[in-house]
Parts: structure tokens; sequence; C-alpha cells
């Protein structure tokens, strides 16, 4: 199941480019770079497959010229062992 949806994709666009909440000296930033905290990815039931993940937070990332970092919130049993993501960490 993709991430990115017409609605999701207007939404945040719109907060980073239309309200410049990134600007913003209030908002999380690290080495000059934005922080996106996003919960919920891999619950049962959501249909979050590791591959679209990845791609989910490509996005994200491509999404804001000085690009992001991104922390998400999972459930401790999601796993990405399968893919070899120690071995390909910089990828994500």
């Amino acid at each position: 199941m993709e991430l990115t949806s017409s609605l999701l994709d207007i939404s945040f666009l719109s907060q980073v480019h239309d309200q410049k909440i990134l600007e913003s000296p209030s908002y999380l930033h690290e080495d000059g770079r934005p922080v996106v905290v996003i919960w919920g990815l891999g619950f049962n039931g959501r249909n979050h497959d590791p591959k679209s993940l990845i791609r989910f937070i490509h996005w994200l990332r491509a999404s804001v010229p000085s690009g992001v970092w991104v922390m998400a919130g999972t459930p401790s049993e999601l796993s990405f062992s399968h893919l070899h993501l120690q071995e390909r960490a910089h990828h994500v």
C-alpha cells in the first residue's frame, strides 16, 4: 500500500511551501535540516510494507529543498531484516 496520496501530498506540500512551517524558529531542526516525525508506520492492519515505507521517506526528503531528518515511530516487532537495512542504512 502506497503511503503517499494526493491528500497527503497536498497537505504536506502546502504546509512546507505555502505556510512555510519548516522555516519557523519554533520548528525542530538538526544540523540545519527540519526533523519530520511520523508515527504509526508498520502497525497491523495498515499494510505498510518495508519498500513502500522507504519510498515514503525518500518522497519526504525530496519534497523539502534542504532535505529532512525523518524520525519514525514503529511497533517494536516491525522488522526490516530481510532488506538488510543495516548494510544499506545510508540509502534510507
